[in-house]
């Protein structure tokens, strides 16, 4: 009785202090899940992500921005194995060569080319999300006395990013070039590219007139 008395008590010590040991890693194990995907950065830590210098303000900030990526790599890994089935399906060698076994079917059968249907409208979703991917900024960044803005773009990967530079005045309204929902979101910098942009996304809501030309800063006004 003694002798598993005293087994105990350093077997105790032991797992207390393994546990206070553990603790800060597994602190940092619960931190890194799939939930902190979707965690708000730091304005800080934006702009050292997109390269931006200290002097430029972050006036705009897409809520779009996770879903496209998550939509980039789901429909790009969906691709490669649809197309590596087209591939297995189109070089499918015969199962009886040698005998001459009279086909019950003269004309193709809807499972037959049901795989290129799939890869068909794999490659539309596909060519969707890449349309909005290059028309939707999911930061835009201001340089008030420059009068200088610069638009960060999700490149064609998700690990890569685009940048637009453009003056104050250059964006103007193109809802008449839209015939999808979103027509009301419809800018296009000039001599550039049309964007896809909500109000509701802007710091302030005076900010994107205040981009468009059509109001005067407040603030710079001040000074």
């Amino acid at each position: 009785m003694y002798l598993t008395q005293i087994i105990r008590v350093p077997c105790r010590l032991l797992s207390n202090l393994t546990s206070s040991k553990l603790a800060p890693f597994k602190q940092i194990s619960q931190r890194r899940t799939f939930f902190n995907f979707f965690k708000k950065p730091r304005i800080e830590e934006l702009k050292l992500k997109d390269n931006i210098p200290d002097e430029y303000n972050l006036i705009y900030k897409s809520t779009m921005n996770n879903y496209l990526v998550i939509a980039q790599y789901v429909g790009g890994i969906s691709t490669i194995a649809v197309g590596f089935m087209v591939l297995k399906t189109l070089y499918k060698p015969a199962v009886l060569p040698n005998q001459d076994i009279p086909s019950l079917y003269t004309k193709a059968r809807p499972i037959d080319n049901e795989v290129y249907v799939y890869f068909a409208v794999l490659t539309g979703i596909i060519l969707v999300i890449q349309l909005l991917v290059s028309k939707v900024p999911i930061r835009i960044y201001n340089y008030p006395k420059r009068k200088e803005y610069v638009f960060v773009f999700n490149g064609n990967t998700p690990l890569k990013s685009k940048k637009v530079y453009c003056k104050t005045g250059e964006v103007y309204p193109a809802f008449h070039n839209s015939f999808m929902p979103w027509k009301e979101c419809n800018y296009e910098i000039k001599n550039k590219q049309e964007i896809i942009i909500v109000e509701e996304n802007f710091q302030r809501p005076a900010d994107l007139y205040i981009m468009m030309g059509v109001q005067r800063d407040k603030s710079e006004a001040e000074e």
